[in-house]
């Protein structure tokens, strides 16, 4: 049986055929770099989302930097939701991160080591199918060979993306696998919120527990004795071997009365 390159392993049983393959230059309709601006990191004036603001598949804002004040702009470099952002200078290992900005700031500009692509809305809407696509592990190998330059500074130049050959599947097909992906996204982010609570959750019960604000009760429901209070030589001893590899700290099985 033939195997079709263009048809995925892995799909929804509604959809069938093969997918297209172009250039990507053939479903851009447009494309511009930022503005080449000052910027400062101060918590005033108007924010400049640069090239570590570009994570993978999302906008990263744990460190901001911001025009300095009455710094005239182009209003063109004003991020609007739904702006496909491609990284076209960074790190060998980083460039040609991409994400979709969804308003995460209420008015931002963006500089000109990033490339906003705007895409042919007949074969992409949204945006969000080729945002997943960009960060697949193929499409992130393919990106590479086109960067020029060292480990610590390579960029991906217009005229070489252009050359990058892209899969995709009709509208329809493209949208049920960016509504798939963006609820499996915001399932990882609920959980991730969790985790990070009950981290938090953890810490402060350790910090509870062992100032002994909050104390436990024993299987009959009595109070556990009070902690003794000894001297750390009374319940460490040092341990070494006879050819003074090094030194082994053990704690001693040290029981509560009661």
């Amino acid at each position: 049986m033939k195997q079709h390159n263009n048809i995925p392993q892995l799909r929804f049983s509604e959809f069938e055929g093969e997918w297209e393959e172009r250039p990507i230059k053939n479903i851009i309709s447009d494309a511009r770099l930022g503005g080449n601006y000052r910027n400062l990191e101060i918590s005033k004036g108007l924010p400049l989302i640069k090239m570590g603001n570009i994570g993978r598949g999302k906008i990263i804002l744990d460190k901001k930097y911001f025009l300095p004040e009455n710094e005239e702009y182009n209003e063109n470099d004003i991020l609007k939701n739904g702006d496909f952002l491609f990284n076209t200078r960074n790190t060998l290992e980083l460039v040609g991160k991409v994400a979709i900005w969804q308003d995460e700031l209420p008015l931002a500009l963006y500089n000109s080591n990033l490339l906003r692509i705007t895409f042919n809305d007949e074969i992409e809407s949204t945006n969000r199918f080729i945002n997943y696509l960009f960060n697949t592990h193929s499409t992130i190998k393919s990106l590479r060979r086109f960067a020029i330059g060292t480990t610590s500074v390579a960029a991906i130049y217009s005229r070489d993306l252009y050359k990058l050959k892209v899969k995709y599947p009709y509208l329809p097909e493209q949208q049920k696998i960016a509504q798939f992906l963006t609820a499996v996204d915001k399932r990882i982010q609920l959980l991730t919120r969790k985790k990070e609570q009950l981290v938090l959750y953890k810490k402060g019960a350790m910090q509870k527990i062992f100032n002994r604000e909050i104390h436990f009760k024993d299987e009959n429901g009595k109070d556990f004795p009070e902690w003794e209070e000894k001297k750390a030589r009374e319940i460490f001893y040092n341990h070494t071997n006879k050819n003074h590899d090094g030194e082994l700290q053990i704690l001693s099985s040290s029981q509560e009365k009661g």
